[in-house]
C-alpha cells in the first residue's frame, strides 16, 4: 500500500502578492507570465542587434571601394536578419515558457 504525499511549496507565497504557490510536482499548473513579458523579450532582441547593424555599416564603409560589392548589401542582409530575429525569437520563447 501506496502513501499519497503531498508536495511542498517551492516558495511560499504570500496572500497580498494574490498568486497562487507553485508546487515543485510537474502535475500542477504553473503561473502564467504577464502578456508585457512578450515585449521585454523584443526589447531585449532589439538591443542585442543593434552593435551587429553598427558594425555591418562600418563594414560597409570600408568595403565601400570595392566595385563588385553593391551598395547597401551587408547591411541590408544584417537588417534583415535581425528584424526577423527581433519578430520570431521573442514570440518562439514566450510560446515556449
Amino acid at each position: 500500500m501506496e502513501a499519497t504525499v503531498k508536495p511542498t511549496p517551492v516558495e511560499p507565497a504570500s496572500p497580498a502578492s494574490g498568486l497562487e504557490p507553485i508546487y515543485a510536482d510537474d502535475g500542477e499548473e504553473l503561473t502564467r507570465l504577464h502578456p508585457n513579458y512578450i515585449h521585454a523579450l523584443r526589447i531585449h532582441t532589439v538591443l542585442l542587434s543593434i552593435p551587429f547593424l553598427i558594425g555591418s555599416m562600418i563594414l560597409e564603409g570600408a568595403l565601400s571601394d570595392l566595385e563588385f560589392l553593391p551598395s547597401g548589401i551587408i547591411a541590408g542582409v544584417v537588417a534583415f536578419i535581425a528584424l526577423i530575429a527581433i519578430i520570431r525569437i521573442p514570440s518562439r520563447r514566450f510560446a515556449a515558457r
